[in-house]
């Protein structure tokens, strides 16, 4: 059985907090110098993946794997949920 949400994410909602994250991501790698290369090597991504999030196509990826990005780049990574 298929685990349903307990309610339908709205797309425009979760494209904001996947930029919003990629935009960290980004920030990140140029305060350290980090090629998109190095970024997808420390995360265990892929380099195009990696470029996706760098140029924020984030279309094709989902808000776990740009959380994950970003916390494996930065464990000091903490998000504030609120409605």
């Amino acid at each position: 059985m298929a685990r349903r949400p307990l309610i339908e994410p709205n797309p425009d909602k979760l494209n904001e907090v996947k930029m919003e994250v990629c935009l960290a991501l980004r920030r990140v790698a140029m305060r350290e110098g980090w090629s998109q290369h190095k970024m997808a090597l420390y995360c265990g991504a892929s380099p195009s993946r990696m470029g996706k999030a760098v140029r924020l196509q984030v279309d094709d990826l989902t808000v776990g794997q740009v959380f994950n990005y970003l916390a494996s780049l930065y464990p000091r990574f903490r998000i504030q949920v609120s409605t």
